[in-house]
């Protein structure tokens, strides 16, 4: 490990914390992880936005189907 990977990591941290805080930076990385050949649109970014929601409902939902089943035996 070399003398400024500390440093390296806070200037890591401190960026994770940034984006945690900024709704549009969080908006790019959904972008580019749904629609990575997309620019950064109103448009692109709302459907990013979409899809990662209806991703994650469609997953609890799937997770509850899976729990009522799992008890219901």
């Amino acid at each position: 490990m070399h003398s400024g990977s500390g440093n390296h990591r806070k200037k890591i941290k401190a960026q994770i914390d940034a984006i945690g805080r900024n709704e549009y930076s969080q908006l790019i990385a959904l972008r580019r992880h749904h629609l990575p050949a997309e620019g950064d649109s109103p448009e692109s970014l709302a459907m990013a936005a979409w899809l990662d929601n209806h991703y994650w409902e469609s997953m609890s939902t799937a997770i509850n189907n899976g729990i009522v089943r799992a008890f219901k035996g």
